[in-house]
């Protein structure tokens, strides 16, 4: 029982360090001086301090056969950052304390490894250009060594570790809500990393059927991000049957009007896809969610160009595949089927 409370009370104290003494150097640090103070060797106040910052992330993977070797040069560190540095609150002191003599063992803890990685997600949540690289390496350590102590059964735990990469700050350009996108259109999706969707201007909407009208084409769905996939299916089946060079075949009578109703040959998906504008190549066809998002992040916020018309999207109406899903923008958003023979106002969309 002593040992476990030990190394829990050791291990709250160096994540303490770890994120206001250690990692977080450049910001917790700025009135010490990070130049000029010399050991015996030559390390500077600086060297100190980075040389904690590794031996800190090296004791977060600390396990029974390494914890002596690696407490002991975190403590050796701690001590080179007081003489070189200072410690002028007690904290350096306070955590060579609490290392002891780095006799003690690691207990299984999952309850403390799952806390450090509490702290370290939330310190890495605040990152900056400055500190994101050490945060994120700080934040991957104590993810695997949370899968050492607790296991890691349906793979969330690597999978968020693989998501981080190799850490590397990529200084993406942030937009906001209405922002003009970097090809042009209206941002209507922003994404945490700093990426999101636009949806071209009005000057490039377009008037056009869905596709062939009596196709059924397995797969398309409503829900956000499908809208790339959904194109894809579209521009295969209708490549499958030789659609544009046979839209003929596609001559049908429709069931509720019982009208004889012909294909024009033109398909709104690939529309999107040949699409082109101040040089970005990647547009689509929003999905139904996609496509309700914009309504209600521009156009019901009064943001974007965009008129009081209903647009169309490229998720087939699961109940009737004669029929494609609408957003009825002078309807508040009202989402429904509309034959695929109608001529219907189109926007392409992108992701960046």
């Amino acid at each position: 029982m002593f040992v476990q409370t030990q190394y829990q009370f050791i291990m709250k104290k160096i994540f303490t360090l770890l994120m206001c003494t250690a990692v977080l150097t450049f910001v917790s640090c700025e009135d010490e001086p990070l130049e000029g103070d010399f050991l015996t060797g030559g390390t500077t106040c600086e060297e100190a301090i980075l040389n904690t910052t590794q031996a800190a992330l090296s004791f977060l993977g600390v396990n029974d056969d390494n914890y002596t070797q690696l407490c002991t040069a975190y403590r050796n560190a701690l001590e080179a950052q007081i003489q070189a540095c200072g410690d002028e609150d007690g904290t350096l002191q306070a955590a060579v304390t609490a290392l002891g003599d780095c006799s003690n063992n690691v207990a299984n803890d999952c309850d403390t490894a799952t806390e450090a990685v509490e702290v370290a997600q939330a310190a890495f949540a605040d990152a900056t250009a400055d500190n994101y690289t050490i945060l994120c390496n700080a934040y991957k350590t104590t993810l695997e060594n949370q899968i050492l102590q607790c296991g890691d059964d349906d793979g969330s735990i690597q999978s968020t570790i693989d998501d981080l990469g190799d850490c590397v700050f990529v200084n993406t350009p942030l937009y906001e809500i209405g922002d003009i996108g970097p090809a042009g259109g209206f941002v209507f999706y922003v994404a945490p990393n700093g990426g999101g969707m636009e949806v071209a201007p009005i000057s490039t909407q377009f008037q056009t059927q869905w596709g062939c009208y009596s196709t059924d084409i397995n797969g398309t769905q409503s829900a956000f991000g499908t809208g790339i996939n959904n194109s894809e299916l579209i521009l295969q089946y209708h490549m499958d049957i030789d659609f544009y060079n046979n839209p003929e075949q596609c001559q049908a009578v429709d069931p509720i009007s019982g009208i004889l109703v012909q294909s024009t040959g033109d398909v709104a998906a690939k529309h999107c896809d040949d699409f082109v504008f101040n040089g970005f190549n990647d547009w689509y066809l929003p999905s139904v969610d996609e496509l309700h998002l914009a309504y209600t992040n521009l156009f019901a916020a009064g943001l974007g160009d965009f008129d009081t018309v209903f647009l169309a999207s490229s998720t087939q109406e699961p109940e009737d595949h004669w029929k494609f899903l609408i957003v009825d923008f002078d309807d508040n958003g009202a989402i429904w089927g509309d034959p695929k023979s109608d001529l219907v106002y189109y926007r392409a969309i992108r992701s960046f």
